[in-house]
Order: structure tokens, then sequence, then C-alpha cells
């Protein structure tokens, strides 16, 4: 993730893991420090099979194509749901929420394609 946004985007990501079912990048530096103090992480997380390599790859899929690349959260209004909003706003974006009942399954349709991007915390993604 050499090629993080500059001037005034989000200090996003680190690559967290690479494996055969996603890859997912923890999201930091989204919300003022106030409120981003957090002791679980929350990652965006998508498919190999998206095509989405870089955050500069899913910017140039979403420029343009309002409410066309769809991400999933655990719920509406959770704080996922948040911080993919403000991360869609640093970046100049506007995905589509599609809002899930907890992480599990919004893994599973990531993986299975039928979502672009999830939202989640950590402990929905990683081993």
């Amino acid at each position: 993730m050499a090629d993080a946004p500059s001037g005034g985007s989000p200090a996003y990501l680190d690559h967290v893991r690479e494996n055969p079912q996603f890859w997912a990048w923890i999201l930091e530096g989204i919300l003022p420090s106030e409120v981003n103090d957090w002791s679980l992480p929350i990652v965006l997380v998508t498919a190999p099979s998206s095509g989405l390599k870089t955050i500069k790859d899913l910017q140039a899929r979403a420029s343009g194509k309002p409410d066309q690349v769809p991400y999933a959260s655990s719920g509406q209004g959770s704080i996922q749901h948040l911080v993919g909003e403000l991360f869609a706003l640093g970046l100049g974006i506007n995905l589509l929420h599609i809002p899930y009942k907890g992480g599990g399954q919004a893994v599973t349709d990531v993986m299975a394609g039928q979502v672009t991007v999830a939202v989640l915390g950590a402990a929905a993604v990683l081993p």
C-alpha cells in the first residue's frame, strides 16, 4: 500500500494480511483522535477476485459512479458504517452501503463476490 493518498486524505491503511480468501487493511486516522481510540481495529477487506489490489484501484472504480460500488458493514449506524462513509468521503467517492446483521455474512458475501468490499471489525476477518 505504498500509494497512500496525500494531501488531507485519511492516513488510512497498513496492509494486514494477504491470503487466498481476502485482502485486509487496517483503517486508521479516519476518525478524529478523540473517537479513534478503539482496542479492535476496523479493516477494509476485498476478495482477490474483485481486481482491487490498492485503494487507488477502489477509488478509480468508484469515481464518477455514485452508489454503484457496494460496501458492506456490520449494520446501519455502526462504527464500521461511519468509518466506511468517512473513508469514502476522504477519497472523494460515493459507495453504496449494504448493512448486514454482523460481520460473518458480510465476509462470506465479499469472498463470493456479492459485495465488492467490506468495512468490518478485525475480529470478523482475521484468523
